[in-house]
């Protein structure tokens, strides 16, 4: 069905139970509860209270499970589900920091600084105990770029590089960067694609999609949104790390 939400929704009891209690103030407790369960329940929690719920496994491999599972019963609301896993991958044999972890974590911190902010936010234990950047370190390395903005290409570039883009001769993989007269080529670690940035001069001229291997362009965009390669702060820029829950929405 399109919207599994519909079927697995809490009963009226459980549900008038459950909304008494956060009225009150009262924690609600539940018995130990599967990961299906904890995504249901956390789906029922914002429908409830229209807040953000932050929704916490208790390792890498449970929050995998978890992420799922919410995914599952989001229904319509896909797009407003968030993860923010630990940096390391921990679920294969070796600790691994990739640069998809970097983006999930970034995206999430971007979405929570959106006017509509997520529904709910999939993470585990080691996550929220990771520092990341602090909202006043974050906010000035986020690039967000136009079609028929005036913008100079060496300027960009100077942006990039502040928020650790790595420049290279061609974009192969995600945090990288490269200048070739008039475009500029930029793989966001929160995007499934890199983007083209072709200038007319001092203006922007087209945005776009493209293939790393073929290098090919894909969809044309209107609007693109940067955030920074890596979590370390910038040493001429704002400095300072926090937690995950200095960027929850307020009533999280």
């Amino acid at each position: 069905m399109s919207d599994p939400l519909g079927g697995v929704f809490l009963d009226e009891a459980d549900r008038a139970a459950l909304e008494d209690a956060l009225a009150a103030g009262r924690p609600a407790r539940f018995e130990t509860l599967s990961v299906p369960a904890l995504a249901f329940v956390a789906w029922n929690l914002h429908a409830l209270t229209g807040r953000t719920v932050l929704c916490v496994g208790d390792g890498p491999r449970t929050l995998d499970l978890l992420a799922q599972d919410l995914h599952t019963l989001a229904g319509g609301q896909a797009e407003r589900l968030c993860c923010f896993p630990a940096r390391e991958n921990a679920t294969g044999p070796a600790r691994v920091r990739t640069p998809d972890l970097v983006g999930d974590r970034l995206e999430t911190l971007r979405r929570c600084r959106a006017a509509e902010p997520p529904a709910v936010i999939a993470t585990c234990v080691q996550a929220l105990q990771q520092p990341t950047l602090a909202p006043g370190a974050l906010a000035p390395l986020m690039i967000e770029i136009a079609a028929g903005a005036a913008l100079a290409p060496d300027a960009l570039a100077e942006s990039l590089s502040k928020a650790a883009y790595d420049f290279v001769p061609q974009v192969q993989a995600k945090g990288q960067a490269s200048v070739r007269g008039g475009i500029v080529d930029v793989w966001p670690p929160s995007c499934d694609w890199p983007a083209r940035i072709e200038f007319f001069g001092n203006e922007v001229d087209s945005l776009r999609w493209f293939d790393p291997w073929e290098q090919r362009s894909r969809e044309r965009i209107d609007r693109l949104v940067l955030p920074p390669a890596g979590e370390s702060p910038d040493p001429g820029g704002a400095t300072g790390e926090t937690l995950l829950f200095h960027h929850l929405p307020p009533g999280t």
